[in-house]
């Protein structure tokens, strides 16, 4: 798990960013070792406030010894407002047979879904498969394995069992949660289950549950045509870059063809093309509304590299006015805690606002 927690941590932040802009929840997080350690002594709304004050909490997470699923299943399920348990694990439990006897009467009727990292080369032997299965089907839950896991990245995810409820949703569309992950677990419950934590990718309907996703419904009612500047996703990173439509997708309402402005190859090392389809969901227009300031604690869409290129969601902090006397005044930059954790001093026209829907 030490290899690839921060990779978890980022999910783990996007993930309730994204779910927090439907503020249609409830949610906590707990990690487990040999001792249960929680955020919050019940659950809470799923609001982008609250996910901010989890943020650093969220950030200290480490690694230590032990697997007592048993007692982080038993802290989480005994809030009645827990709807339903997401657990991210390396590994099967302590206690494995009591686990799976508990489990049914702790549970409820309320699913566990597992998401169980594997390391980059193995192979799930046939006791993990028939324990993780079981464990799943004992809630009526979901199971989903992380494989080719390299330098602290998340690879694919492929689904080892879906419940019937979800047979035809991918991972990126569960949703009420209680997060768990042994050895640095974290355990999420939250409430609701109308709206999707994460989106689909048009090439790889998996492949956003380690990318950084916002909701459609959160970036107000945009309106594309060729030739309009926009933030788009990129499947590379899932994180957003400016590009230009070029032309609408025939037979496939609201599928579009990008071309951006630059490749992220230079960033992250890989081949990509300058052009990709993009979902509408997964655009917004590159036009600021000017009529309205942004304020400290505003959700936003912002660069944080030296470049400038690649935009995350982030939250203000502060703003700085200039004043020069010669009718400049105003504020000319702002101080932006990104979703990974970082700080940047962003020049104010770069800075979006997002969920704007929403607050």
């Amino acid at each position: 798990m030490r290899a690839v927690l921060g990779s978890v941590k980022r999910l783990l932040i996007q993930t309730l960013l994204t779910k927090a802009s439907f503020r249609d929840s409830l949610f906590n997080i707990m990690t487990f070792s040999n001792k249960v350690n929680h955020w919050s002594h019940h659950m809470l709304p799923c609001a982008p406030d609250t996910v901010y004050t989890a943020l650093s909490w969220i950030h200290s997470i480490s690694c230590s010894p032990g697997r007592d699923l048993l007692a982080a299943l038993s802290l989480a399920l005994a809030d009645p407002a827990c709807h339903a348990v997401h657990l991210l694990t390396v590994d099967l439990p302590d206690q494995q047979e009591a686990v799976l006897r508990a489990l049914p009467a702790l549970a409820a009727g309320r699913p566990v879904n597992v998401l169980y990292l594997q390391d980059s080369g193995g192979q799930l032997d046939s006791n993990t498969r028939d324990y993780l299965q079981c464990l799943t089907q004992a809630t009526r839950g979901s199971c989903y394995v992380i494989t080719d896991i390299l330098n602290g990245k998340l690879g694919k995810v492929i689904p080892l069992h879906v419940a019937e409820s979800q047979s035809s949703v991918p991972i990126n569309q569960v949703s009420p949660v209680k997060y768990c992950c042994p050895s640095a677990s974290v355990l999420i419950p939250q409430h609701n289950t109308s709206s999707p934590l994460l989106r689909c990718s048009l090439d790889h309907p998996l492949r956003p549950f380690t990318s950084c996703v916002l909701s459609g419904r959160t970036l107000g009612g945009a309106e594309f045509f060729p030739g309009c500047r926009v933030l788009a996703r990129r499947e590379v990173d899932g994180l957003y870059y400016l590009g230009t439509v070029m032309q609408q997708v025939q037979g496939r309402a609201g599928v579009w063809v990008v071309d951006f402005d630059h490749s992220p190859g230079a960033v992250l090392g890989l081949v990509s093309s300058q052009r990709q389809l993009v979902c509408s969901l997964d655009m917004v227009n590159h036009v600021r509304d000017h009529t309205r300031c942004l304020l400290p604690g505003d959700a936003v869409l912002s660069p944080w590299e030296p470049d400038l290129r690649r935009y995350g969601p982030g939250r203000v902090m502060a703003a700085t006015e200039r004043r020069d006397g010669f009718g400049a005044d105003g504020v000319t930059s702002l101080r932006v805690l990104m979703w990974n954790g970082r700080v940047s001093l962003v020049p104010v026209s770069l800075v979006l606002p997002i969920f704007a829907t929403s607050l």
